[in-house]
């Protein structure tokens, strides 16, 4: 995914594992998302069923088997592909938007 600096989304990533943790950032990064901390601002964060959701406008709890998405307010266009490409890395697959 082709972004300028200035206009990359930022997700954060909360896991009760290491290794879990790495593989979503792993994830995120492969998606062309920007990691960022959980104290800063981001408009996605990722967290895993045994953790408390990030607090972002958009949420993704990534269990083994299914990924559910929370949202607290409409995210901007570009919130809604970057999200469309972690679910292909998530999925591992190369979906197409309809």
């Amino acid at each position: 995914m082709d972004r300028a600096p200035e206009t990359a989304i930022h997700a954060v990533v909360v896991a009760s594992a290491p290794l879990l943790r790495a593989g979503l950032e792993r994830a995120v990064l492969a998606a062309g998302l920007k990691l960022t901390s959980e104290q800063a601002v981001a408009a996605i964060g990722l967290h895993t069923p045994g953790t408390v959701p990030t607090g972002t406008g958009m949420d993704f709890s990534v269990g083994a088997n299914q990924v559910t998405i929370a949202l607290t307010r409409i995210p901007q266009p570009e919130t809604w592909r970057s999200a469309w490409a972690l679910l292909g890395e998530l999925f591992d697959a190369a979906p197409e938007p309809p």
